[in-house]
């Protein structure tokens, strides 16, 4: 493979300037057929994601926006380089814009992440020509334009855009910079690299989207129950505090990966189309999600069986919401103070059965269509006091009658956040202040 470097093609006087890749393709040769396109190469790069794509929300939808930005604006090709942080997410936005990317791989290279190997064995391969050349630097000796979705201090990224950045000062190389609402706020030695790379000549970006659920303000017209439903909705909060042995309370927790039934595909793809949100990874959005598909699906994650479940608690609404509590092993908060309640004889007849508490060292004869049903004791808490039911697979809230349901979040202020709500919404500041009045 000869050197085609860019004394090579000098093209016509009036034509734009030739690709950084003609310039450094003496230090990594290219294959002649990625030397014929003088369009310019984009890169996004990262550092190491976290195993949790919900971590990473708003960079990952950043990332889609700068992807669909640079293709649709510049008619930039972007690039991927195969076992880089970036390189899946990077791959499945482009082919959700219909556009092929330029796939890299270092020859030899069989540490692929992300199960990718597949998808880049026809990918170009490079032949490293340092000890010291690695994936990531591909990206920043070949990219015209180069976006940092996340970077760590003292990380590979880090060292990679210091260097781009002291060998060409012009404003190629864009960083993005964490804002709230839109996700946490970077943290200080994070705030340290990216002043750094500003300073050294990075352009700084701040990506937002319209919060579609903004928090409410609270007046004083909110310490009453109009913005409720009036009358009925006093009535059946009275019955919650009156008649708790009437109801089975189903509490919504944060989002933790996708939602039930949803395949990892469609996570996945959700993470990179859709307009992040403050409340996306919230209760109150969980909650948001059953009201408007007025269902609630079932999961896997507690029982002993493949049926997938939605537990209850037979405790009072209030008794249930009252402490907060973190389950280590299951990754989530229990007790939050949104979700619904619905009547004890409506939910049995959507097939809602008490749970079956067994001690870990013996179990009881029960029926492998009943498994479902099991639930340990627990040696370092006593699940029994959650006096839990479950119903198997979905629950179509559309078969209860209106007065079978209640919706209750946390704020009176968050009781607007449910104005076309098909059933009663009640708070659980007003039913802490109608059961100190009774």
């Amino acid at each position: 493979m000869g050197d085609q470097s860019a004394a090579a093609t000098p093209g016509n006087p009036g034509d734009p300037p030739l690709p950084r890749r003609f310039a450094v393709n003496s230090r990594l040769p290219l294959p002649a057929e990625l030397l014929s396109d003088r369009r310019p190469w984009y890169a996004i790069v990262s550092s190491r994601l976290s195993r949790n794509p919900l971590a990473d929300r708003v960079a990952l939808a950043t990332l889609h926006h700068w992807n669909e930005q640079a293709i649709r604006t510049t008619s930039a090709l972007p690039l991927v380089v195969a076992g880089t942080a970036a390189a899946p997410w990077v791959k499945r936005s482009c082919r959700l814009l219909g556009v092929e990317p330029v796939r890299l791989r270092l020859d030899g290279d069989n540490a692929q992440r992300g199960g990718d190997a597949d998808d880049f064995a026809d990918a170009y391969p490079l032949r490293s020509l340092a000890p010291d050349f690695d994936r990531d630097s591909i990206a920043f000796l070949l990219a015209d334009r180069i976006d940092v979705a996340t970077v760590r201090r003292n990380g590979t990224i880090h060292r990679l855009a210091r260097q781009r950045l002291a060998d060409d000062p012009s404003p190629t190389v864009r960083v993005r910079v964490p804002v709230e609402p839109w996700g946490q706020s970077a943290a200080a030695a994070e705030v340290r690299v990216l002043v750094e790379l500003i300073a050294a000549g990075a352009v700084g970006y701040c990506c937002h989207w319209e919060d579609e659920a903004a928090e409410y303000p609270e007046s004083a017209d909110d310490r009453t129950d109009r913005h409720d439903g009036g009358v009925a909705v006093a009535k059946v909060a009275r019955r919650l505090i009156e008649c708790p042995e009437e109801w089975l309370v189903h509490c919504t927790r944060a989002r933790s990966g996708p939602w039930p039934g949803q395949s990892e595909a469609q996570f996945r793809d959700w993470l990179l189309l859709s307009r992040p949100a403050p409340t996306d990874l919230t209760p109150l959005a969980t909650l948001s999600r059953i009201v408007r598909q007025r269902q609630i699906v079932g999961t896997r994650q507690t029982v002993r069986s493949d049926r997938p479940v939605i537990c209850f608690s037979a405790k009072a609404v209030l008794e249930a919401t009252r402490t907060r509590v973190f389950r280590p092993h299951l990754g989530r908060w229990d007790g939050e103070p949104y979700g619904i309640a619905i009547r004890s004889a409506a939910a049995q007849r959507a097939g809602a059965m008490p749970v079956i508490y067994v001690d870990a060292e013996s179990m009881p004869d029960v029926a492998v269509d009943q498994l479902w049903r099991v639930q340990a004791k627990g040696q370092t808490y006593d699940w029994t006091q959650e006096n839990e039911w479950r119903i198997a697979g979905t629950l179509d809230l559309r078969r209860c009658d209106p007065d079978d349901v209640v919706v209750f979040v946390r704020s009176d202020a968050e009781c607007r956040h449910f104005t076309d709500a098909a059933w009663p919404v009640v708070s659980i500041e007003s039913l802490t202040r109608l059961a100190a009045e009774t």
